[in-house]
């Protein structure tokens, strides 16, 4: 009897150790999966923020010299028509990956050169033309001449 109980006891204890180390596993799974979730959410914040960067990072005019980009509207996922002040002429230029093309070049100024440190403001006054009316203005009139002279 006092035999049996011997074993009974070490069986005990045998099982008590095994449940105290699958605890420990447990517990050990458990922060492994919480720092893979960790993980995921800081990559995924690297990433947002990389989005973010790269996609408002050409927000407004920048000028270079006698270059000055006075508005610039984008037209695919890559692709932007901008316009451009160079000197005294004003011209509308095609920017897509690894080309440039000029669309137009104006005769006369049709957007007023604005310093960079008022660029981003709104005009006061709303009688001033954008760049919007102003370009479809100009693809209205092209493309009326355009089919004046297909009709001759």
């Amino acid at each position: 009897m006092a035999e049996s109980a011997t074993l009974v006891d070490t069986a005990r204890q045998s099982a008590e150790t095994g449940a105290g180390q699958g605890a420990i596993f447990a517990g050990g799974s458990d922060a492994m999966l919480q720092t893979a979730i960790w993980l995921l959410v800081i990559v995924g914040m690297i990433l947002v923020l990389a989005w973010a960067v790269r996609r408002f990072t050409n927000i407004g005019p920048r000028s270079v010299g006698a270059m000055r980009v006075l508005s610039a509207l984008p037209v695919g996922n890559r692709e932007r028509i901008a316009l451009v002040q160079v000197g005294d002429k004003q011209l509308l230029i095609g920017v897509a990956p690894g080309h440039v093309s000029t669309l137009h070049v104006f005769d006369e100024n049709i957007v007023s050169a604005q310093p960079a440190s008022t660029a981003f403001s709104r005009p006061a006054d709303s009688s001033s033309r954008n760049f919007g009316q102003v370009l479809r203005n100009t693809l209205r009139s092209s493309s009326g001449t355009a089919g004046a002279r297909d009709s001759n």
